[in-house]
């Protein structure tokens, strides 16, 4: 320009200064898993001075351009960027899935034939979680008919951030006695019936009758039991009903008596009563029999 009172030119420098226009603010992962961090990186074209970020639930927050968060529930982010020109704000919902704390602790060996273990009871981290595994039924773990190392699984939070962790449970060899009878239970009063046991798992046998065989013989009717148990601690047991028909003792009298013959004259020997078997000590299997020389005869 021209000075019109000394005309002399005189040039004059004027700067333009962009300040804070629109503040945005960019995730590095939102929706985001609980327990993940984050980065919030706020931009905004222009010369900026300082950055003030505050949260609703309230977090500490350093001042820059670029923080890392890690939030344990849905948050609302703001960042206040202020220049020259004054300040502008913008703010960002941060969606949290739930992962939860699947921690629980192992339980202790168990035997096949214990009640089942409540596995709710072992947790120590979040609740509400779902449980699988051999064995698991609802949140039940059924050691029935099991025996070794199995593995299972408790699962918390909401996909795509579930969380899990394995725990080893260890079902114990359980003795499963078995009785048979042996034979036949249509008995004379002198005589007995064996039972038997036998168990895959073996162990220390213990009878009703105070009996640590696998064997015992009886020779009543009623319900006999026996106890198996292990080096494991574990017990298995069996109980039978046993019906036992008890036949008197046949005690056969020979008639007649003594009898008294001529040489080569025989007699027919037979017993005072009938019974449904015969055995003569001569050889017949009849009724009677007929002895025609001296001596003694039995049936």
């Amino acid at each position: 320009m021209f000075d019109g009172w000394a005309a002399n030119q005189c040039d004059y420098s004027i700067s333009v200064t962009n300040g804070v226009q629109v503040v945005s603010i960019t995730p590095s992962s939102n929706p985001m898993c609980e327990g993940d961090t984050i980065t919030l990186v706020a931009s905004a074209p222009g010369t900026l001075n300082t950055f003030a970020w505050s949260s609703v639930p309230a977090s500490a927050i350093p001042p820059n351009p670029s923080v890392d968060v890690n939030p344990i529930s849905s948050t609302v982010y703001t960042v206040v960027a202020s220049g020259i020109c004054g300040s502008q704000s913008a703010s960002i919902p941060i969606t949290v899935i739930p992962s939860g704390n699947p921690a629980w602790t192992t339980p202790s060996p168990i035997c096949a034939n214990a009640t089942p273990l409540n596995l709710n009871s072992y947790i120590t981290g979040t609740t509400g979680g779902s449980w699988t595994g051999t064995g698991v039924v609802g949140s039940t773990f059924n050691p029935t008919g099991l025996s070794g190392n199995y593995t299972v699984t408790y699962t918390t939070g909401t996909s795509p951030c579930q969380k899990n962790e394995q725990h080893i449970i260890n079902v114990l060899p359980t003795p499963d006695p078995q009785i048979a009878i042996v034979g036949t239970t249509n008995i004379c009063t002198y005589q007995t019936v064996q039972l038997n046991a036998t168990s895959v798992v073996g162990g220390t046998y213990t009878w009703s009758n105070g009996s640590n065989s696998t064997s015992i013989n009886v020779n009543s009717s009623g319900s006999y039991w026996v106890n198996v148990l292990n080096a494991n601690g574990c017990t298995g047991s069996e109980t039978l009903a046993v019906s036992i028909t008890n036949y008197p003792q046949s005690n056969p009298v020979i008639s007649p008596a003594s009898p008294v013959i001529c040489n080569g004259q025989p007699v027919t020997l037979s017993t005072v009563g009938s019974y449904s078997s015969y055995n003569w000590s001569n050889g017949p299997v009849t009724a009677t029999t007929i002895a025609s020389t001296a001596g003694s005869y039995s049936v």
